[in-house]
């Protein structure tokens, strides 16, 4: 009977001794704190970080203001000899018509000088010299002179000597100016192919001028 009991004891003790060590293993790992985290040496990147170039100055779109480009022309004074070579030898007749510029862009006082000097050549009795105005006929882009006798007129009045144009002896003439102002305002305007369409049947046989 002793022999039954001690042996019961020690199989209680052991049992007890065998729960004890796995409650204790247990509660050791679920007491076990995890390391902190090693802090990172790469600073963090944000989402809103600002971009690595300038947006608006590196903009290939960005439009960029066209630069205006003054009127430079010379006074009819000045001009007028020049155009001497327009006229074919022995007689009086234009090989092509002589072409005078609108002042545009100059000042106020210049453009009433144009206007009236063209008014007054747009006269001129059977050899006509011809006003080239835009498309709707709104604006006088130059005027076309047909008539050698219209340049014999111009130095008879001293105000249109001082009108500030440009002159060519000839629409070819014109299409060939490198003057900046000129350029633009020929491709913008469309000037040449205006003469060709508007400057018809004007320029005269040498016949006709003599009996003009």
């Amino acid at each position: 009977m002793k022999k039954q009991f001690l042996l019961f004891t020690i199989m209680v003790f052991v049992v007890s001794m065998a729960s004890a060590q796995t409650s204790k293993k247990g509660g050791g790992s679920a007491g076990v704190k995890p390391l902190p985290a090693k802090p990172s040496t790469k600073p963090a990147k944000s989402a809103d970080s600002a971009p690595a170039f300038n947006a608006v100055s590196n903009d290939l779109n960005q439009k960029v203001e066209k630069k205006s480009i003054a009127a430079k022309p010379g006074l009819m004074t000045d001009s007028l000899p020049k155009l001497e070579s327009s006229f074919v030898t022995n007689s009086e007749v234009f090989a092509s018509p002589v072409i005078i510029l609108a002042p545009i862009g100059t000042d106020k006082e210049n453009q009433l000088r144009f206007e009236k000097l063209s008014t007054e050549l747009a006269k001129s009795p059977r050899i006509k010299n011809k006003l080239i105005t835009s498309k709707d006929g709104s604006e006088v882009l130059a005027i076309a002179i047909n008539n050698p006798a219209s340049l014999t007129e111009i130095p008879k009045n001293k105000e249109y000597l001082l009108l500030k144009a440009y002159t060519f002896s000839s629409p070819q003439s014109l299409e060939n100016a490198k003057d900046q102002y000129v350029v633009r305002i020929r491709n913008e305007k469309s000037i040449v192919k205006l003469i060709s369409l508007q400057n018809t049947d004007f320029l005269p046989t040498t016949e006709e001028a003599k009996t003009e």
